[in-house]
């Protein structure tokens, strides 16, 4: 309830017809269902982000520090769930591994078709991994790749 009546006088009509139909539809059974219908959605969230994210107890002070923590982390939780719509992934970390896949995948076409049109030549180079101390092993040249007559054989600094 107000603790004053509101005054129309100095305002256009426009503006208290407007507050009275937006009181009707607030205050109406209709507008009471979809508020306790958003509130729960929303309470469901935030509940969700203050038991999963060990938010419950926050070591701030202030009111307004207390509120950007929970803003940050209420973020990071609705870009949860538009990544989960657009990817099907909830969390940036996982898109890095399918980023990585999709280089993998591009980097062996792009390569076979260079080895396919013989764009990379007979004087390809490639590190040999005879150990787990790859900086010991030397490069290679792999002459005659194509023709199957390779006469050198990889060589490690470490003598082996």
């Amino acid at each position: 309830r107000l603790r004053y009546k509101r005054r129309w006088t100095d305002k256009p009509e426009e503006y208290e017809a407007a507050y009275r139909a937006n009181r009707r539809r607030c205050l109406g059974d209709r507008g009471k269902r979809l508020q306790r219908k958003r509130s729960e959605v929303c309470e469901r969230t935030f509940a969700h982000v203050c038991d999963t994210g060990g938010s419950r107890r926050v070591w701030l002070r202030g009111l307004t520090e207390v509120k950007k923590w929970y803003l940050v982390r209420v973020m990071g939780y609705n870009l949860g769930v538009i990544l989960r719509l657009l990817f099907g992934l909830s969390k940036p970390r996982s898109l890095t591994r399918v980023a990585g896949l999709f280089y993998f995948i591009f980097a062996s076409v792009y390569l076979h078709m260079m080895l396919l049109f013989g764009q990379m030549g007979r004087q390809m180079r490639l590190v040999t991994p005879l150990s787990q101390d790859f900086t010991s092993c030397r490069r290679i040249r792999l002459p005659q790749i194509f023709d199957g007559q390779s006469s050198e054989k990889p060589a490690c600094a470490t003598g082996c």
